[in-house]
């Protein structure tokens, strides 16, 4: 079981969408709730988180050019709104209609 969560936070695994996004939500929310932030806040928040998480994923997994990390840069901020998008929808559907 140990392996299996060992090998969700890869560097090549954050490096794709999917493991970029849950990195950026988890990391998003243990932000927010130490630093109690706004919703204003959490958005910028989360486009940093992103484009950290992006940025040292190509350090570590893929060959850091300038343009692959203006990439990540890039990305990581989409990254950041996309993460969003999926906890208000998260939270929308808790409230429910």
């Amino acid at each position: 079981m140990t392996e299996f969560f060992a090998e969700l936070l890869t560097w090549k695994v954050l490096l794709t969408v999917g493991g970029a996004t849950v990195a950026t939500g988890i990391f998003t929310q243990i932000i927010k709730s130490v630093l109690k932030l706004q919703t204003r806040g959490t958005r910028v928040a989360s486009a940093v988180i992103g484009a950290i998480i992006l940025v040292l994923a190509t350090f570590f997994a893929a060959e850091p050019t300038p343009s692959n990390l203006v990439l990540a840069v890039l990305n990581g901020i989409i990254l950041g709104w996309l993460t969003n998008g999926a906890y208000d929808n998260l939270v929308r559907k808790e409230a429910g209609p």
